[in-house]
């Protein structure tokens, strides 16, 4: 994970602690250096919260690396989880549980207009999510036709897979630490 989803991570609260040091470390492995970095790099996962908490705004200070805002972050933390959906290294389940707890819980309500998921683009992943309730009971139809409780789950499990993948082809990218904005 880059300093930048890192920080990103952080400002909306869904970053570990104890995952700190580690991050650290990798980001000096990868040619990054700063005082705080290798201070945090040398740091236990175990140190005062609060001591480790502080290091990574003060590296990113000293790399002139920007801290991304509430809504900035949002939208950094939702390709991190929209990727692992896609990639499928965790169930379409686990990762819309993870965007609503880590992006739209905290961000979303903020920044929606009339419906969840709205301003941050999710809602027909929110959607299909909140469709596994109709899956348990049965009571599903696809096509025209209805469909046992284990095909609605591949059903809606092969739709947020794929929403997500959309999603993520139709995202602005992410520019690199210290890069111009992109010309329009």
């Amino acid at each position: 994970m880059s300093i930048e989803d890192t920080l990103a991570k952080m400002a909306l609260g869904a970053q570990q602690v104890e995952e700190l040091p580690g991050i650290a470390t990798t980001a000096l492995c990868e040619g990054l250096d700063s005082p705080a970095l290798r201070v945090l790099a040398g740091s236990s996962p175990t140190d005062h919260p609060d001591d480790l908490r502080q290091l990574p705004r003060k590296a990113a200070k000293e790399l002139a690396i920007a801290v991304p805002d509430r809504p900035q972050a949002a939208r950094r933390v939702l390709r991190l989880h929209l990727r692992d959906i896609a990639e499928e290294r965790v169930s379409p389940t686990e990762g819309v549980r993870r965007i609503l707890t880590a992006v739209q819980h905290p961000v979303g309500r903020e920044l929606d207009k009339s419906h969840v998921g709205e301003a941050l683009g999710i809602g027909r992943l929110l959607g299909n999510y909140y469709t596994y309730d109709d899956a348990w009971s049965g009571r599903l139809e696809f096509e025209g036709r209805r469909v046992t409780k284990e095909e609605a789950f591949n059903i809606l499990d092969r739709s947020i897979i794929e929403e997500a993948r959309r999603l993520l082809r139709e995202a602005e990218p992410v520019a690199a630490p210290n890069a111009p904005p992109p010309n329009r």
